[in-house]
């Protein structure tokens, strides 16, 4: 409840005080003393499960980032000599002319055997393109959970000067700002970066290797389209049902979306 409220509510008040008191707040204390008290203390314990809660959400995070960006990275380094000229293949054809001359069975038009270089497969550079757009997107859901636990230790932050009056206000202020600013959705959002970016690893990697054999390929493509699936049905459960154990990031923010937009829905009907 808002410090306002309790000033303008004496019952709200009062039962504040009775409490602050039942907790030790100090027989001696004034009433207005003791409320800040108990609030700031209410606040404290607030603060604590947020911080809990969610700092170990972004330090999940940062470790999965780590892990995809270096899996990501590994199939950008062994894709990338692709998109370049094989000079090796060249330099053999090139020593098996040069050995045909100096034995003298250099065939005629020899020339024309040495391979052109056309630019690279497009599937090839559709599959990096898709890579890199993977990596970026670990890489950001990295720098923003890195922002988030700043966040939440500029949150934290007790300021120590001031009356306790001042000081309940400036956690009150920033109580309402979490609500204000949505910073619950927003760091329960930083997930679906990297849900986003499996499912971009998941197509490149079916694509890529259904250029090289269909059948290995196969393989990818059942395993991702079977979790493709399993999440989009736990996400579909989760938004029609409020009690449904398979609470996804996505599935808050569409039951948020939804929520918000009833109201204009309504007006336009």
């Amino acid at each position: 409840m808002k410090l306002h409220i309790f000033l303008a509510n004496p019952e709200s008040l009062g039962e504040v005080l009775h409490n602050a008191h039942k907790q030790g707040a100090g027989p001696g204390a004034n009433p207005r003393a003791r409320f800040h008290y108990i609030f700031q203390r209410e606040v404290e314990e607030h603060d604590q499960d947020l911080e809990k809660k969610y700092n170990e959400d972004l330090n999940t995070t940062l470790i999965f980032s780590g892990l995809f960006s270096a899996v990501a990275s590994a199939f950008i380094i062994d894709i990338q000599s692709e998109l370049s000229p094989d000079y090796e293949q060249a330099n053999n054809v090139l020593l098996e002319m040069l050995l045909n001359a100096t034995t003298g069975t250099l065939p005629p038009n020899s020339a024309a055997s040495i391979p052109r270089w056309n630019g690279p497969n497009p599937v090839v550079v559709q599959v990096q393109c898709i890579l890199y757009a993977t990596l970026c997107a670990t890489l950001l859901a990295a720098f923003l959970a890195m922002l988030g636990k700043q966040w939440l230790s500029r949150y934290k932050e007790n300021e120590t000067r001031g009356s306790a009056a001042d000081r309940s206000r400036l956690r009150e202020r920033k109580l309402t700002g979490i609500g204000t600013w949505k910073l619950h959705l927003v760091l329960e959002s930083l997930p679906l970066i990297l849900q986003f970016a499996l499912v971009l690893l998941g197509f490149a990697l079916s694509r890529y290797l259904w250029e090289v054999n269909s059948s290995v390929s196969s393989v990818v493509i059942v395993f991702t389209g079977f979790g493709f699936l399993f999440y989009t049905s736990i996400v579909t459960a989760s938004v029609f049902s409020f009690d449904c154990p398979f609470q996804t990031p996505i599935s808050l923010l569409i039951r948020f979306a939804v929520r918000s937009a009833t109201p204009y829905l309504r007006k336009l009907r």
